[in-house]
């Protein structure tokens, strides 16, 4: 009876992850580039914080519930018919269509949906969508024409489309509705090595094969079109995950967006943007880690040392930190006019400008007057009241020199500075910049280790007051500083808004920790964990005061960002396993090149990032050990499919997880007239002489 209900269990248990957890929780999910990317990680049930554990199951099973309904490939499903256009055409021809039913409601104004084409790839299809100018009839429309409605793909014959709304669209790549914006790929695969639940990890693939195919990516055919995404709206980080999980062709797609991250990154010069500029960096530097092309991973090494030392190091501040220049609207983003001021009046005078009527209001409410060249401006900001689009008046006398051809702003940060949220985005660039370059034995290594150090203590120092324990809004914009807890717009409150920005810094801690050692990254970041995820008395930093507001306000209207804020990029699920210090465990071994198909023989280097450490390794599908398997010393030939596996050990160290990679090693048919032996699934072909 006893083992009747034993097997009754374990036929209803969730199939589990292939994944090893050490005694004090840490997780080794079994591949080196995925323990890399994530880790380290800690199962769930271990932490001191149990409700950070349930909270994330909860946004994993809500946002994974919702790829059957809202989240659908919209793209993929075709209209009758087949259409036709040529290339940077806008006129576009149906054969068995109702091109003016679905796009002009039988009208011939368009109803706002846009025309998803589905054109040749290969023996494949990617996805285009363009907008519709105006329909004629069933089988012909015109595209709106510019660069959102002028086809620019090769000429296409009878191939099939698909509609998309504005609704659709801006689920997929909208702000705070987006699927994936701040990388729920990245947060699905925590779940699922944190749980051991498979169940996420098919949620991880189906969001992240679908982000992939989605007409703004387009398995990276979108880049350098217009329809391509923002840096920070790319979740790059977890795409690079899915091709650590069975999927290397994606990373034909990936360079061409670790190739854009370079463009961005740009030469010399200020940082224009250090959230858009670290996700851009992020690229460079996941690609030069797990690139499989050997070549193309040199390449982004070298371009990584460069954009850091061209770019990141000259920008930072004597402080550490990295800063720049608010959104608003001003003439160094975009907008016409200067200011005429004059001290000791209220009166500010536009010339050339068009100053609408919701400035000095709302997000617009703060002023600030600058230099022409934006090299930097007034000390202070100003609140104003509109009058006419070149007239406004400001709450007191300006207090600057008198002056003409001024520029200005008006935001609700205005001038140069830093939100400290966004350091996180900066601090988890820099450590990925730091594995990448410290892995190759480059002297930079050091010097970007040292900027990870730096976010961590700006972050201590200025990004948020211990009275709170949550981050401020803003840092050194004009209208912050001198800073208070109580200011509108860059302030900080022992409530759960100010403290639920700290999710997107904790990589910042849980890295300088894994780095250093020092304590005080623990004890800080003991303080702005326990800050969001104590919920009880009795737990490590419970104040009675969490996020919960903030949790229940995200699940309850599907803000799917949030789950990658906290879990994501934000990579909240490494602090429980980082703050327990470094595992007393070899390192796992790597492959190089890593498994994967082949049209020819590789010669494998596996190694260690433990220094001293001895690899066994078999290719009989056997497992290594310490006493099993050759001893590693040169580079292993496979010239036939294969499964190579391999264990790292060392004196006084825990043996690694046992590692493997299977490779499959494919030739082409012979040509007529060629002789063939088959050797294992290794086709050897020659031809035969006769003498």
């Amino acid at each position: 009876m006893r083992r009747l209900l034993l097997a009754s269990l374990l036929l209803f248990m969730p199939a589990l992850a292939d994944r090893t957890v050490d005694a004090q929780g840490r997780v080794s999910t079994g591949n080196a580039n995925m323990d890399l990317l994530l880790g380290p990680i800690l199962a769930t049930g271990y932490g001191p914080w149990p409700w950070f554990d349930s909270e994330q199951q909860a946004f994993a099973d809500t946002f994974g519930a919702l790829q059957s309904t809202d989240y659908a490939p919209y793209w993929n499903t075709p209209q009758a018919g087949t259409v036709s256009i040529a290339l940077n055409g806008t006129a576009v021809a149906g054969s068995g269509t109702s091109l003016q039913t679905v796009f002009c409601d039988g009208g011939s104004s368009p109803n706002g949906k846009a025309i998803t084409f589905w054109y040749v790839v290969g023996s494949g299809s990617g996805r285009h969508s363009y907008a519709v100018g105006s329909c004629t009839d069933e089988t012909h429309i015109t595209l709106a024409g510019g660069a959102w409605g002028t086809f620019v793909e090769p000429t296409q014959t009878n191939i099939q489309f698909s509609t998309e709304t504005e609704v659709q669209q801006g689920t997929w790549v909208n702000g705070s509705s987006n699927v994936n914006y701040y990388d729920n790929v990245l947060a699905f695969y925590s779940m699922y090595y944190r749980s051991g639940l498979t169940a996420y990890r098919d949620y991880a693939r189906t969001l992240a094969d679908r982000w992939w195919t989605q007409p703004n990516i387009d398995e990276g055919r979108a880049v350098g079109q217009a329809r391509t995404v923002a840096p920070r709206l790319l979740a790059f980080s977890g795409l690079v995950a899915r091709a650590l999980d069975g999927r290397p062709e994606m990373w034909a797609g990936l360079e061409a967006y670790a190739d854009q991250g370079i463009e961005w990154s740009g030469g010399a010069g200020e940082l224009s943007d250090i959230r858009e500029n670290g996700y851009s960096i992020a690229r460079v530097a996941l690609a030069a880690m797990f690139d499989p092309n050997s070549g193309k991973r040199a390449s982004y090494l070298a371009s990584l040392a460069t954009i850091i030392t061209t770019r990141w190091g000259p920008n930072q501040q004597p402080n550490g930190q990295w800063r720049m220049y608010s959104w608003g609207p001003s003439p160094y983003n975009g907008n016409p006019g200067t200011a005429t001021v004059t001290h000791g009046s209220t009166t500010v005078t536009g010339v050339g400008t068009s100053w609408p009527s919701y400035y000095c209001s709302g997000n617009y409410s703060q002023f600030w007057v600058s230099n022409v060249d934006t090299t930097g401006g007034d000390p202070v900001s100003y609140t104003c009241t509109w009058v006419s689009g070149t007239q406004i008046t400001l709450d007191r006398p300006y207090e600057g020199t008198s002056a003409s051809g001024k520029g200005w702003e008006f935001y609700l940060l205005v001038g140069y500075g830093t939100q400290p949220f966004m350091m996180g985005i900066v601090g988890t660039a820099m450590n990925w910049s730091y594995l990448a370059l410290n892995a190759a034995g480059s002297p930079l290594a050091p010097t970007v280790k040292q900027y990870v150090l730096n976010a961590a203590d700006w972050l201590m120092n200025y990004g948020y007051p211990e009275s709170t324990r949550g981050l401020y809004y803003g840092r050194d914009f004009a209208n912050c500083e001198p800073i208070t807890t109580g200011n509108p717009f860059c302030g900080s409150a022992a409530d759960a808004e100010s403290r639920f920005l700290n999710g997107e810094v904790m990589n910042v801690f849980s890295s300088a920790y894994q780095l250093s050692a020092q304590a005080k990254y623990k004890t800080a970041g003991d303080d702005l964990f326990s800050a969001m995820w104590a919920h009880s008395a009795g737990q490590i930093g419970y104040d009675g005061i969490d996020i919960g507001s903030e949790v229940a306000y995200a699940l309850a209207i599907h803000r799917a960002k949030d789950f990658g804020f906290l879990w994501g990029i934000g990579m909240g699920g490494k602090w429980p396993a980082a703050r327990l210090g470094p595992a007393n465990t070899a390192a796992a071994p790597t492959f190089d090149p890593p498994a994967g198909t082949y049209s020819s023989s590789q010669s494998v280097t596996i190694s260690t990032a433990t220094g001293g450490a001895t690899i066994r390794y078999t290719v009989d599908g056997s497992t290594p050990s310490e006493s099993m398997g050759a001893v590693y010393g040169s580079p292993v030939s496979v010239s036939s499919t294969q499964t190579l596996k391999a264990i790292a050990y060392k004196s006084g160290l825990d043996d690694s997880s046992v590692m493997q990679a299977a490779y499959t090693i494919t030739v082409a048919p012979p040509p007529s007239g060629a002789g063939t032996s088959i050797s294992g699934s290794v086709m050897i072909t020659g031809y035969i002489s006769i003498q």
